[in-house]
């Protein structure tokens, strides 16, 4: 019986027996795409979850804003018409992220 040496072909690698594996090379190759393609799928998930938290700290500015501002409307009573605005803005952004 004649066994050759392992040979290389496209990334196999062929034993004496004649049975194909995938060279190490390719094993590291194909382990990184699928952590690659793992990575990039779970990106816009997080992305949505930091969107989130960021709109919700600038509801509750404008919300501490707008009290403040009906508290001082008493000396100056243009600033109602600014907070009416403002509760206007944080009301619609609730009403579209909803």
């Amino acid at each position: 019986m004649h066994t050759t040496a392992p040979r290389s072909d496209r990334g196999f690698t062929t034993t004496s027996d004649g049975r194909a594996r995938l060279a190490i090379f390719d094993r590291f190759a194909t382990a990184i795409a699928i952590i690659t393609f793992r990575h990039v799928a779970m990106l816009p998930n997080t992305q949505s979850h930091a969107d989130k938290a960021v709109q919700q700290k600038l509801n509750a500015i404008a919300h501490a804003l707008a009290d403040f501002m009906g508290v001082l409307s008493t000396d100056h009573p243009e600033l109602n018409r600014h907070r009416e605005e403002l509760t206007a803005a944080v009301s619609l952004e609730k009403q579209e992220s909803s």
